[in-house]
């Protein structure tokens, strides 16, 4: 029996996605011509013009939503929960894992903003990023931690996790992130253990 044919249309849109997302990853908003594009994805230019008729800026956009809306579900979601705060740390860390492949995808958020991105798309990521850093400081004041350093604190997570997946990719090695979650892991259980 066949799929029905909106099944197959969101499994070619999100394959569509995943390749879109790929290719910026690797080249940057700037780096990435309509012609990569189009030959990651087996889509012609056409066919993007007629999807993102705002052209490549419009494309760019709509790849960063569908990328927030996974990191959103991936590492977002979890610190949002009810569950004990060691708990909520622990998933948002494996879901940092799970959604940068191990160490292996390089941060999207990065490559977007270089060049002629920052001006297009930088408005979205520091809300992205403005949403981790308050997540996280929430889940640390509920610990008990005061509100300016469970701030602090907040950002210094995100600048280690986002420091380890520019290390990771400038030295070709991946595990640079596994090594420095699993540092976080083992400062977030004892802080919590400390209160």
């Amino acid at each position: 029996m066949a799929r029905p044919k909106n099944v197959d249309a969101t499994l070619r849109t999100a394959q569509m996605y995943h390749q879109l997302i790929k290719t910026f990853r690797a080249k940057g908003y700037e780096g990435a011509a309509l012609s990569d594009l189009s030959a990651a994805t087996g889509l012609a230019k056409a066919s993007f013009y007629h999807r993102f008729p705002g052209g490549k800026p419009e494309l760019g956009r709509a790849t960063l939503a569908e990328a927030g809306k996974r990191f959103a579900d991936t590492v977002l979601r979890p610190l949002q929960s009810k569950v004990p705060a060691d708990k909520r740390w622990s998933a948002m860390l494996d879901g940092v894992a799970l959604f940068y492949a191990d160490g292996a995808n390089a941060c999207l958020m990065n490559s977007m903003t270089i060049g002629d991105g920052a001006a297009l798309f930088g408005k979205d990521i520091r809300l992205t990023l403005n949403a981790w850093e308050k997540l996280i400081s929430a889940v640390f004041e509920e610990s008990g931690t005061a509100a300016i350093v469970a701030r602090q604190q907040a950002e210094d997570v995100i600048i280690r996790i986002e420091g380890a997946l520019v290390v990771a990719r400038m030295k070709d090695k991946p595990e640079v992130l596994a090594m420095t979650l699993e540092a976080l892991r083992q400062w977030l259980m004892r802080d919590k253990a400390s209160v």
